[in-house]
C-alpha cells in the first residue's frame, strides 16, 4: 500500500479547514450512528398491531430521522429521536399507554426497539363543558370542526402535534363566533372498559366579545389612517369575527398596496366592552395610495394573477419551449386538470422528440422514441409539483420582491391520486412590483392587450380577462396552445407503439431497463445482460407491503432537521437499503444524496469528507465517487481528484471492491448477477461489448471475463474480486486514471 505521505496529510488538512468555511473541526463523537441509522437494522419486539416493515417505512419518510440518522451523526442524538417518533406514532393511532424503550448496547447492533402496546382507543362523541360553555355547545358546529382530526369510530390520536391541532380548532370555533380570547382546554377522556376516548372540550371563561372598541392603524402614510378605515368601511362598535377578520385582509392583500399587512385583534381596557382591532401596513411607494385606483396596467395583471391561479381542467394549455439553440431543446406543457408532459429533442420542438415523460393522475409515462417503447406505471406513484412563488419582502426595500422556483417530486398512494398541478403563491403587490420593476415604461395596454418588455422578457396578457396569450425571455417562451397536450400524447403514442415495457412484478428493475434500452438500444449487447432476473435485487427497494400502516406525526422539536424534504427524507431510505453493507460505499451514497439536494447538514459533510481522506480502507474508487458527489463544491471535488490519483494501487483498488461488495445489499448482489450474467454470455454479446468500449476497457473486460470463466460453479466472493484484480491488471487501471483527470 502506497504511504499517504505529508503531503496528502497536508493536504486533507486544508481540505477540512475548507468544508469547514474555517471553523474548528469538530470532534467526531464517541460512537456515532453507523450503518445502524438505517431502519431495517433495526429489531421490534412487543410490536402486534402494526409490523415491524411498516414501522420501518414509517421511520423512513421522516424528515428528522434523515439527518439525525446520519452514519456520522452523533449517536447519542440519535437513539432519544428514534423512540420519540416511534412513541409519537403509536400515540397518534390510538394507544395512549404505549410504552417505548430503544435499547443500545454501544458497539453490538441490531438496536433493539422494545414496546408494549397496551390497549388501542377509538374516537367517541366530543362534549362541551366548563362554566362559559352556555351557548355554544351545538354539538354539530364542534363536530364539524374537528371532523379531520377525530372521526368517530376512528382511532383516537393522542399525541402531541393533534392535541395542539385539537386546541387550535376550538379556539377556532369560538373565534367565529366572535370569541377572541377565550380560556379553553381540549383533553382526550378515556372509557377503558369499551375502550373508547371522548373528547371534552372546557371553556371557563370566553372573554370580550367580538366588537369594535376602538381600531389602531400603524404603518399608514401615503394613504392616511382615516382614509384606510374608511376604505375598509370599519367603525367602532361593529360586531367582529374571524369571517370578518378574513375579509379585511383580503381586501388589503388583494389592493397590491402593501408589502406587507395584518389585522389582528387585542384586548382592550376591561370597561371597554369589546377588543382592540390592530391594523398594521407596510406601504408599496410606487403605487397610487388608497382610495386612487390602479393604473390599468397594473389592474390587468391582477387579472393575469386571477386567471393563473384559476386554471381548471378544461381550460387551455400553457405551452414552454426552449428558446432555439438551446441542445437538447424542451418543451413542456401544463394542462389544467390533466397533468404534465415533458418531451426533449434532439432539433427543433416541433419534430419529434427523443424522448418524454407524461405525469397524470392515473399514470407515470415514460416514452423513448429511440426503441420505440414506452414505460406506464399505472397508479400515478409518482408525481412532480413545481412551486412557483412571487412574494413581497418587505424587510428588503432595495429588492423588496423575489421570485421563488422548485420542484417536488412524491410519491402518492392509491387514495391520493389527481392530476398534478403547479403550486403558485402569487402576491398581488408582487405581480404589479414586476410590471413597473421589470418592464419600468415599456408597459402599455392597447387594443385590449396588455404588452410589457423588459430585462426579463417580454409578455402579452388580454386585459380584460387575465389570459396569457404569450411570452419570452432569452432562454424560454411561452404560449397559450389549447388542445397541446391531447394532440402530443396521441403523437407519442403512435410513434411508441412497439411495445410496453413496464413488468408489475419487477417495477424497479423495468424503470432500470427502459433506462438503459433507451441509451444503449434495445438491441444493445448491454439491455441484453440485463434481461431475465439480473435486477430482481433492486425490487427489495421498494416499500415492503406491511398491512396496515404505521404512521409518524410532525414531532415538535428537532427544527434542525426541517430543511430535510419529506421526498429527499423518503429517497434516503431507498439509498441506504441499496448500500445497506455499510463502509464507505453507504456513507458516500447517503451524504452525496443530501449534499446534491442542498439539504446536508455541513458539520456532518465535514466529517464524512475526513472519513474518506483518512479511510486506510477506501481506494480510488471511494475518491473517484466523492469527486462525483461534490462536483458541485470545486475545491472538495479537485482535491479528491488529487487524492485518488496517489491511490492508483492494486491493493487498495481490492480494498474498494471488498467494500463494495460487502454484506448482502442489493447493490452487491446486483454486480453479482451482472458479472454472472456476463460470465455465462454468448461469446458474440461480448464481442458486440468488446466494439462499445476504449482499447483499455476493452482489455479489462477480457481479463475480467476470462477468469469468471476459468472456475466452474457458483460464482464466489473472491473469484468476483480476483476477477476484479486482473481487470485492473489488464487496463481498468488506466480507465480509472484517465476519469479522474
Amino acid at each position: 500500500m502506497r504511504d499517504r505521505g505529508p503531503l496528502s496529510t497536508l493536504a486533507a488538512i486544508l481540505l477540512l479547514a475548507i468544508g469547514a468555511g474555517g471553523q474548528e473541526p469538530p470532534e467526531m463523537p464517541p460512537f456515532p450512528v453507523g450503518s445502524i441509522g438505517d431502519p431495517v437494522h433495526l429489531r421490534f419486539e412487543g410490536v402486534k398491531t402494526f409490523s415491524a416493515d411498516a414501522i420501518r417505512t414509517a421511520l423512513d419518510r421522516v424528515p428528522a430521522v434523515a439527518l439525525a440518522s446520519h452514519p456520522l451523526a452523533r449517536r447519542d442524538r440519535w437513539l432519544p429521536l428514534l423512540e420519540t417518533c416511534v412513541r409519537a406514532g403509536y400515540l397518534h393511532l390510538g394507544f395512549p399507554q404505549a410504552e417505548v424503550e430503544v435499547i443500545d448496547r454501544t458497539e453490538v447492533w441490531p438496536i433493539v426497539v422494545r414496546v408494549v402496546e397496551g390497549p388501542r382507543f377509538r374516537c367517541g362523541e366530543t362534549r362541551v363543558a366548563g362554566p362559559a360553555a352556555e351557548g355554544v355547545r351545538e354539538s354539530e358546529v364542534w363536530r364539524d370542526e374537528f371532523s379531520a382530526l377525530w372521526r368517530a369510530g376512528e382511532p383516537a390520536p393522542f399525541d402531541v402535534a393533534t392535541r395542539r391541532a385539537l386546541l387550535d380548532a376550538a379556539r377556532r370555533t369560538l373565534a367565529r363566533k366572535g370569541w377572541f380570547f377565550p380560556a379553553v382546554e381540549v383533553t382526550p377522556v378515556l372509557r377503558p372498559a369499551e375502550p373508547v376516548a371522548d373528547l371534552e372540550v372546557t371553556i371557563e371563561r370566553l372573554g370580550p366579545p367580538g366588537k369594535i372598541a376602538s381600531i389602531r392603524v400603524t404603518g399608514a402614510e401615503r394613504t392616511t389612517p382615516e382614509a384606510l378605515v374608511s376604505w375598509l368601511g370599519l367603525a367602532s362598535g361593529q360586531n367582529l369575527d374571524e369571517a370578518r377578520l378574513d375579509e379585511i385582509w383580503h381586501r388589503l392583500h388583494d389592493s397590491a398596496r402593501f408589502l406587507d399587512c395584518d389585522v389582528e385583534p387585542e384586548e382592550a381596557a376591561p370597561d371597554s366592552g369589546g377588543i382592540v382591532l390592530h391594523v398594521s401596513v407596510t406601504e408599496y411607494a410606487e403605487v397610487p395610495p388608497l382610495p386612487a385606483d390602479l393604473p390599468p396596467e397594473a389592474a390587468a395583471m391582477l387579472r393575469l394573477r386571477e386567471w393563473l391561479l384559476g386554471l381548471k381542467s378544461g381550460d387551455p394549455d400553457i405551452v414552454f419551449r426552449s428558446a432555439p439553440g438551446f441542445s437538447p431543446a424542451v418543451r413542456f406543457i401544463a394542462a389544467p386538470g390533466r397533468g404534465f408532459l415533458f418531451e426533449l429533442f434532439d432539433g427543433d420542438t416541433r419534430t419529434i422528440p427523443r424522448a418524454a415523460i407524461a405525469l397524470t393522475s392515473s399514470t407515470t409515462a415514460a416514452y423513448s422514441l429511440r426503441t420505440g417503447r414506452r414505460l406506464t406505471i399505472p397508479g400515478a406513484v409518482l408525481t412532480l409539483t413545481p412551486h412557483v412563488a412571487l412574494a413581497s419582502e418587505p424587510e428588503d426595500p432595495e429588492r423588496p420582491f423575489r421570485l421563488f422556483i422548485a420542484a417536488e417530486p412524491s410519491a402518492t398512494s392509491d387514495g391520493e391520486r389527481r392530476p398534478p398541478w403547479i403550486s403558485l403563491r402569487l402576491e398581488p403587490v408582487a405581480m404589479v412590483g414586476l410590471l413597473l420593476r421589470q418592464a419600468g415604461g415599456a408597459a402599455a395596454v392597447r387594443d385590449g392587450v396588455l404588452s410589457m418588455s423588459g430585462r426579463a422578457g417580454s409578455v402579452r396578457v388580454a386585459a380584460a380577462t387575465g389570459q396569457l396569450l404569450d411570452g419570452e425571455n432569452q432562454e424560454s417562451s411561452a404560449r397559450v396552445e389549447p388542445g397541446a397536450f391531447d394532440a402530443a400524447i396521441r403523437k407519442l403514442d403512435a410513434a411508441c407503439g412497439g411495445g410496453e415495457m413496464f413488468d408489475a412484478g419487477r417495477p424497479v428493475g423495468s424503470v432500470v431497463r427502459f433506462a438503459i434500452a433507451d441509451l444503449a438500444g434495445p438491441n444493445s449487447p448491454i439491455t441484453r445482460l440485463l434481461g431475465g432476473s439480473v435486477l430482481d435485487p433492486l425490487e427489495e427497494l421498494r416499500a415492503p407491503k406491511t398491512g396496515e400502516p404505521f404512521e409518524v406525526p410532525p414531532i415538535p422539536g428537532p427544527e434542525q432537521y426541517d430543511v430535510v424534504p419529506a421526498f429527499a427524507a423518503s429517497a434516503l431510505g431507498v439509498v441506504r437499503r441499496l448500500f445497506a453493507g455499510g463502509g464507505w460505499p453507504s456513507l458516500l451514497a447517503a451524504e452525496g444524496l443530501l449534499w446534491n439536494l442542498g439539504v446536508s447538514d455541513p458539520r456532518l459533510s465535514q466529517k464524512v469528507v475526513e472519513r474518506l481522506w483518512l479511510d486506510e480502507d477506501a481506494g480510488p474508487l471511494s475518491s473517484l465517487a466523492a469527486a462525483l458527489v461534490f462536483c458541485r463544491g470545486d475545491d472538495t471535488a479537485d482535491a479528491f481528484v488529487e487524492h485518488g490519483r496517489a491511490l492508483l494501487d492494486g491493493d487498495l483498488f481490492r480494498k474498494d471492491v471488498v467494500a463494495i461488495l460487502r454484506g448482502d445489499s442489493p447493490f452487491s448482489r446486483t454486480l453479482r448477477n451482472i458479472a454472472g450474467a456476463l460470465r455465462s454470455a454468448p461469446d458474440e454479446d461480448i464481442s458486440a461489448l468488446r466494439a462499445l468500449l476504449p482499447p483499455d476497457a476493452r482489455a479489462a473486460l477480457d481479463g475480467f471475463v476470462a477468469v469468471l470463466r476459468s472456475v466452474e460453479g457458483e460464482l464466489s466472493e473472491d473469484l468476483l474480486v480476483a476477477a476484479l484484480l486482473r481487470a485492473w491488471q489488464n487496463g481498468l487501471d488506466r480507465v480509472v486514471s484517465v476519469a479522474l483527470e
